[in-house]
């Protein structure tokens, strides 16, 4: 794929597991420029999977796995700026198959944020604008949760 020639330096994270709420601060060394995060999650009987990515002011943009609806849900209502018009601030939704292993690519950038779910079975684009660049990823689950199997960032060139 054309755009594993763009990475960089990259960060792996060991994997955890996930049962109420997790955080990782300093994610994104740099603070700046564009990233791709490969998240690989085995479910543990959750019927929700739900991460976001953080800024230090607390603007946010929210991502989960509707297992029960078989949905990818992205919510950039609180990314940033919002205000600019009525209709931005929306929440959009893909049908996802479900299974008991999730592979996700997010492509991260200053204003935007690209979603590749299951190996491009499903693709999401939401432009954002935050005050700071996203520097945490939370995770949270319900019921018995899940595993991150793997977590890479990659610094894009």
């Amino acid at each position: 794929m054309e755009v594993k020639k763009a990475r960089g330096k990259k960060v792996s994270i060991p994997s955890f597991k996930v049962s109420e709420k997790h955080e990782m601060v300093n994610l994104f060394e740099e603070k700046q420029g564009a990233y791709e995060v490969e998240i690989v999650i085995q479910n543990a009987g959750a019927s929700k999977i739900a991460f976001c990515l953080l800024n230090d002011k607390g603007e946010k943009v929210s991502m989960y796995y509707d297992l029960n609806r078989k949905q990818f849900v992205m919510d950039r209502s609180e990314s940033g700026k919002v205000d600019f018009s009525k209709d931005f601030p929306a929440v959009t939704v893909a049908p996802v198959n479900v299974d008991k292993e999730l592979t996700l690519r997010l492509f991260v950038d200053r204003s935007s944020i690209e979603a590749f779910g299951e190996d491009g079975k499903f693709v999401m684009t939401n432009l954002v604008f935050p005050s700071q660049p996203y520097v945490k990823m939370c995770f949270e689950a319900d019921k018995n949760g899940y595993a991150v199997k793997a977590l890479n960032v990659y610094k894009l060139q």
